[in-house]
């Protein structure tokens, strides 16, 4: 049991690391893209981004994407509106990735990022 108890404080911090944050702040733009070669919505931050993750800085601004298939639609839909209803309303937003990529797996708005 001790060595169990071991392991798990031991290899905790490095499975937590599998997801991480892509930032926290206000919407610079929204765009959807459906060419031949991309097919995904990208949300750009503005330059009040916080807790965000340096690899998805593309044209100097973090954004997280959302590739678009046909069985995803309503998943797209949802990101959709949340992201404009936070980018009318001047609200920040959370992107989070489940798997350490920019490819968004949460979105929310908050006045605070928890």
């Amino acid at each position: 049991m001790k060595y169990l108890v071991l392991f798990v404080l031991f290899f905790t911090p490095f499975i937590a690391k599998s997801a991480a944050e892509i930032g926290y702040g206000t919407i610079h733009a929204i765009k959807h893209y459906n060419l031949s070669s991309t097919k995904a919505i990208k949300i750009y931050f503005k330059n009040d981004v916080s807790n965000y993750n340096g690899a998805c800085r593309s044209q100097n601004f973090i954004h997280g994407y959302l590739p678009i298939t046909s069985q995803n639609e309503k998943e797209v839909d949802r990101v959709l509106s949340i992201a404009m209803a936070a980018q009318l309303s001047g609200k920040k937003i959370r992107l989070y990735s489940e798997a350490s990529t920019c490819q968004i797996s949460l979105i929310s708005i908050s006045d605070t990022n928890f």
